[in-house]
């Protein structure tokens, strides 16, 4: 790709970020006002807008203020080239989206696998689910602080530390596999028995006339399930063309350039489901969609009193 196609596809990017932050910040400021079934499963949606939303602001600054940017202050850039180069801070939101959407999908077998443990292990499940999410994103995350070296108060893409390169062609074959292939299969794996049981399980009501419904509760569940499914499946999907890159880059098939176009193209996939997730999230749930109709109503109804009012004192004015 030439210079051109490098400038389109971050303004691409920006477009889509920009997109994403209204959206998820709008995600934010409805899942803060609503309950959804449990403690838990609001604490892990909510937890998934946060991040999608700072995911979407930092790339959104990264690509309005370029990936090198500098200050009067060496110190200053020096921080800037370990924390920002090379959208090395988007990368934290990618990670947290991936395996806070791991915890959603474990929380959903839980719930209908167990649900009387599932009601009495509210708080413990919710610290395990915490710990396991800034653990694992931090344990992935900051190896790639030194994928980058500040040099003649230039930032650089080399290691930070010498004699180190073995460590990272394991690292790239651990990041692989625990920030996609083990999401990945559990992910599939718990919906699947996820499937098993909601379809089998006796959350059914049986009429008189020998037909059965699915009761409320049984609503809710698979209400639940589709909205999580639909998110774990984009996920898959769309992270699948840098995992596959990464994959071919490590076997030595393909060159993998941080910060090229090929490699923008990923990110931009990534950052797209990240876009989506408060769409999805409000619109296949029930009471985060009526919430949000009946505020959009009654934004409207005010803005045309409003309005109304304003004409009526402009009228009573010019008599």
């Amino acid at each position: 790709m030439g210079m051109w196609e490098a400038e389109a596809v971050r303004i691409i990017l920006g477009i889509i970020s920009f997109f994403g932050l209204i959206l998820n910040s709008m995600g934010i400021f409805v899942l803060f006002r609503c309950q959804i079934s449990s403690k838990l499963t609001t604490s892990l949606m909510r937890s998934q807008v946060v991040i999608d939303c700072y995911a979407c602001g930092i790339l959104f600054i990264s690509k309005a203020v370029g990936p090198r940017y500098s200050t009067p202050w060496e110190t200053f850039n020096k921080i800037l080239c370990y924390s920002w180069f090379r959208d090395n801070l988007f990368w934290l939101g990618a990670v947290m989206s991936v395996h806070n959407i791991v915890c959603i999908s474990f929380d959903r077998l839980v719930a209908v696998v167990s649900p009387i443990f599932y009601k009495l292990h509210q708080r413990g499940l919710l610290i395990g689910c915490y710990i396991y999410l800034v653990s694992m994103s931090l344990f992935l995350f900051i190896p790639n602080c030194l994928r980058r070296r500040f040099v003649n108060s230039t930032c650089e893409s080399e290691f930070a530390i010498d004699d180190i390169a073995t460590f990272f062609a394991v690292q790239s074959y651990f990041w692989l596999f625990c920030n996609y292939m083990l999401p990945g299969l559990f992910i599939i794996t718990c919906h699947a028995v996820v499937i098993r049981f909601v379809y089998q399980s006796p959350l059914n009501i049986h009429n008189e006339d020998g037909s059965t419904q699915r009761s409320p509760t049984g609503r809710r569940v698979k209400m639940l399930f589709i909205t999580t499914a639909t998110m774990a499946s984009m996920l898959l999907l769309f992270h699948a063309y840098e995992a596959v890159r990464y994959l071919l880059s490590n076997v030595g098939l393909i060159d993998y350039a941080s910060g090229s176009p090929q490699q923008q193209v990923g990110i931009g996939l990534i950052i797209l489901t990240c876009t989506l997730n408060p769409v999805i999230l409000i619109s296949t749930t029930s009471t985060l969609r009526h919430f949000a109709r009946s505020y959009v109503m009654k934004l409207l109804f005010r803005i045309n009193v409003s309005r109304n009012m304003s004409s009526s004192v402009a009228s009573v004015t010019e008599l």
